[in-house]
């Protein structure tokens, strides 16, 4: 370990840097929620039957947008220390609530899919591209769900702020 080095949160030696940070983007898109790891069974070489685990690739094109989005923000290297994770997910807005006596503004989204779901596809796009050194270290955030207001664009306004470790 280097003279005044730190070490983080998994015991490696993390960068110093001084003050609060923030990065904040917008993604443009339908949000796709991380699918559940799923099962098949399937024959092995011999014909025992074993079961196939695998995670569906549905949010793969959301999760890419995600961090394509992100890109002009990314920091030089992993983030290290408590993270916070402001997160809004935008849905388009139905027919049903576009009538002229609905709300101009943003409509709360009751239906699926779930927002901790939602949640762990950008974390799972945010560690995979190397935003965050490990998902865990996310400790708080605000997670919401509307539909769109009226003129706005579908996808999620993402928000990272951290205290650099000393």
């Amino acid at each position: 370990m280097t003279s005044g080095a730190t070490l983080d949160l998994f015991g490696t030696e993390a960068p110093v840097s001084r003050g609060p940070r923030v990065l904040s983007w917008r993604v443009v898109g339908d949000p796709v929620a991380q699918p559940r790891l799923r099962g098949r069974i399937a024959k092995g070489k011999f014909g025992a039957p074993f079961v196939h685990m695998y995670t569906p690739t549905d949010a793969d094109k959301w999760k890419q947008a995600v961090v394509l989005a992100g890109r002009h923000a990314k920091p030089h290297a992993p983030i290290y220390g408590a993270v916070r994770l402001d997160v809004t997910f935008l849905f388009a807005r139905p027919a049903a609530h576009d009538r002229a006596c609905d709300p101009d503004g943003r409509i709360p989204y009751l239906a699926k899919p779930d927002r901790d779901n939602l949640d762990k596809a950008v974390l799972d796009a945010l560690k995979d591209d190397g935003f965050l050194r490990d998902d865990a270290v996310v400790y708080a955030g605000f997670l919401g769900k509307f539909y769109v207001a009226r003129g706005e664009m579908p996808g999620a306004e993402i928000t990272l702020s951290w205290e650099p470790v000393a």
